[in-house]
């Protein structure tokens, strides 16, 4: 069995719940390690929202899905999207779906945790547009010191990143063309992440997104 792997958060402040990469990168090489002649021939990361249907990772996965005769896999149906009529056109293509957290799942109900999870990105929306709205009218200053606390956080990342540059560009002089041969080499090196722990495909490809399309 062929699987392309494909996880996603809508922000980076998802990382730290259940629904964080690390979480979902976790769940899927669990579940693949556990089936017999199973292999994950390619993992594929995206941070963007699940309203989206044209996500440009999502829509590579699909294709080497396709190429490979491959099965995408994901951790939770919400994951690959929170439309029902993404789900549907997925259902109807050529390629096979497996989700972890309910892995006998037939096409029906798949159909239907899609239409929940369309439903419940609705209630959230409302609920968050109705909270602000209270807060608001009660005078409170609303985002003052979150824009505050991102912005010393993005600033912490930069300098990391900026300080592990040269380390990259030296991986890569050497051969390291892909994550996971980034992740391996910064591993046995003794290299830490910013979290003093070890690399995760997703942690090497948000450094590798800061330093490329971030232009610190």
């Amino acid at each position: 069995m062929k699987y392309i792997g494909y996880i996603r958060c809508s922000t980076n402040k998802q990382e730290k719940s259940g629904l964080g990469l690390s979480a979902q990168e976790a769940a899927l090489t669990n579940y693949i390690d556990q089936q017999p002649d199973a292999a994950l021939l390619e993992m594929f990361i995206e941070v963007e929202s699940g309203k989206k249907n044209d996500r440009p990772k999502l829509l590579e996965a699909i294709a080497l899905c396709k190429k490979h005769k491959a099965t995408l896999i994901v951790s939770k149906i919400c994951r690959l999207g929170r439309s029902v009529q993404l789900i549907s056109t997925l259902m109807n293509s050529d390629i096979e779906l497996a989700v972890v957290d309910n892995p006998n799942a037939n096409r029906f109900f798949l159909h239907l945790m899609a239409a929940f999870s369309e439903h419940e990105r609705e209630m959230i929306s409302t609920r968050t547009k109705e909270a602000l709205a209270a807060a608001k009218a009660k005078g409170t200053k609303l985002g003052s010191y979150g824009v505050v606390l991102g912005a010393r956080k993005k600033e912490t990342a930069d300098l990391y990143a900026k300080s592990i540059e040269p380390v990259i560009k030296g991986l890569k002089d050497e051969g390291c063309r892909t994550i996971k041969d980034i992740m391996e080499q910064l591993n046995s090196r003794g290299i830490k992440s910013p979290g003093g722990g070890f690399w995760h495909l997703c942690s090497v490809h948000r450094l590798l997104h800061r330093l490329e399309d971030k232009r610190i």
